[in-house]
């Protein structure tokens, strides 16, 4: 059987800062969502911004690195996909995609725009 790669990268804002939640001494994770710009331009050549919003979670060890952000800051982040199914209070079964973190940096925007400029 062939091995199926899993890695997705993103960067964007995050719309809050990460929720650290501890299960037991062993056991915690974090989770925040990111805003994620899509640009382009519709039928009438006009610039159109969309912004799509992921989820992300940080799992035992990976929660420290969550601690180091907060809301708005922007960041890539680089880890697997994974789908939950839950049934809602109504009944109404639902799926969530996360991003589940394997690494997190810190997009200094200031530094790129200096880049840029040389």
């Amino acid at each position: 059987m062939k091995t199926q790669v899993n890695i997705a990268t993103l960067q964007g804002r995050l719309g809050a800062t990460p929720e650290i939640k501890v299960i037991n001494e062993n056991k915690s994770y974090a989770r925040v969502s990111i805003a994620v710009n899509d640009n382009y331009k519709n039928s009438s050549n006009e610039w159109v911004e969309n912004v799509h919003w992921f989820r992300l979670v940080f799992w035992n060890k990976k929660t420290e690195l969550a601690k180091k952000f907060e809301k708005g800051n922007l960041v890539r982040v680089t880890g697997k996909l994974v789908t939950n199914t839950f049934t809602d209070k109504e009944g109404v079964i639902n799926n969530v995609v996360e991003l589940v973190v394997r690494s997190i940096e810190s997009v200094d925007t200031n530094k790129e725009n200096k880049e840029e400029e040389e």
